[in-house]
């Protein structure tokens, strides 16, 4: 490097990163150093002619350096002294750019500052990490949208019965008991034709709210036809099973907004899996929900 400087001077300016020669200094105790010879480059990076630097302390002219929260001095002549090189790669608020610095030792008390300019590379780097980001995040929300139901935000049916299935998986396994239960709307086609069909994709997003907000936070609940509930109780006996449907009938009457109090109600029937296949459960619960329909509006069976 000594000898690029000394014959050499046109190809180090031809270079694009910059670099520059420096020697450490002692002043009144206190480390600083002196660039003593610089190429083009590291010029154009500090923006400055030569001359406003050559020979001059690195802190008088850069004086972001004594407020800056790294000891660059300190940092950069710690190599003179001890002859071993680093690399830094950083923002650097003294040339308010992005940098990768090569501090190489020279001999004892000198060193060479190469720098190369990464602001470009880095920012790119950014907006990559950027984007890839996002595509996870979009890819994320597919995915959960494919689990989803259309109109209403709960489980659609194709989840609901592969969760239908891994607990009775677990009952089989573990021994874990869970209830299930069918609710539809009463008199929905009904509905339809009194309130219009548009009218009922409201009924439908209140009552999936109703429900929601009525069963416990380890239930699972799933649209698994057009007006039809499904929810997965694990953990749970036929006592506590009766408070939820309690709940869910009172809340039906105080949070349905879009047709008159009372005029809206849930039919169903909530079974105990009992090693039974899903087949054989399944038909179960929809014989317990013909039986509530016998029975008339209102009418949940436990």
């Amino acid at each position: 490097m000594e000898k690029l400087f000394l014959e050499n001077k046109d190809l180090l300016n031809k270079l694009p990163v910059g670099i520059a020669k420096c020697k450490v200094v002692l002043e009144n105790g206190e480390e600083n150093f002196i660039i003593e010879d610089s190429n083009k480059t590291f010029c154009e990076m500090a923006e400055r002619q030569d001359y406003e630097f050559i020979n001059r302390k690195f802190s008088e002219v850069f004086p972001k350096a004594k407020t800056s929260l790294f000891d660059w001095v300190k940092i950069f002549s710690e190599v003179a002294f001890t002859l071993r090189d680093k690399t830094i790669e950083q923002y650097f608020e003294i040339f308010e750019k992005y940098l990768r610095i090569q501090v190489v030792s020279n001999e004892k008390e000198s060193f060479y500052l190469i720098i190369e300019d990464i602001s470009l590379k880095k920012n790119f780097n950014d907006l990559l990490m950027e984007k890839q980001l996002e595509i996870e995040y979009l890819e994320k929300e597919l995915k959960s949208k494919s689990k989803r139901d259309s109109l209403i935000d709960v489980y659609n049916q194709q989840v609901m019965i592969k969760k239908l299935k891994f607990k009775i998986e677990n009952y089989n396994n573990n021994s874990e008991p869970f209830l299930c239960g069918i609710l539809n709307i009463d008199g929905f086609e009904e509905l339809n034709y009194k309130y219009s069909i548009e009218f009922s994709d409201t009924i439908l997003k209140e009552v999936g709210e109703v429900l929601k907000k009525s069963i416990r936070k380890i239930d699972i609940l799933g649209r698994i036809g057009n007006d039809e509930f499904l929810i997965i109780m694990p953990n749970i006996t036929m006592d506590i099973a009766k408070i939820v449907v309690n709940k869910i009938k009172s809340q039906l009457r105080t949070d349905i907004k879009s047709i008159p109090k009372g005029e809206l109600t849930l039919s169903g029937a909530i079974e105990e899996y009992e090693g039974e296949s899903l087949e054989d459960y399944y038909k179960k619960l929809k014989n317990g929900v013909k039986k509530a329909k016998k029975r008339g509006k209102d009418t949940i069976l436990l």
